[in-house]
């Protein structure tokens, strides 16, 4: 099963909840609640974690932060949040 959420941790979780509630032959209607649930869970998750990315990247764009020093600290923390890795 492929990302397509690069760094959002929730994203996996979401689509294999969600593939394994839709298994109708495999579990039973409770259990299938329960998936559903979870997999609502994590999608909702997903969603808040690239949200926050979305708030840290206009704060990287904002000029305050050149002189507060948190410059770096912020560029790391959506670079990991991207996928794009370790700031070179």
């Amino acid at each position: 099963m492929s990302n397509n959420l690069p760094g959002n941790p929730h994203e996996e979780d979401a689509m294999m909840y969600s593939c394994e509630a839709s298994e109708i032959q495999a579990h039973e209607d409770h259990e299938r609640l329960i998936l559903a649930q979870q997999a609502t869970t994590h999608a909702t998750l997903a969603l808040a974690y690239e949200q926050r990315t979305t708030t840290l990247v206009h704060a990287l764009l904002s000029d305050s932060l050149v002189t507060d020093g948190k410059y770096d600290e912020l560029q790391a923390e959506v670079r990991q949040r991207l996928g794009l890795g370790e700031n070179k």
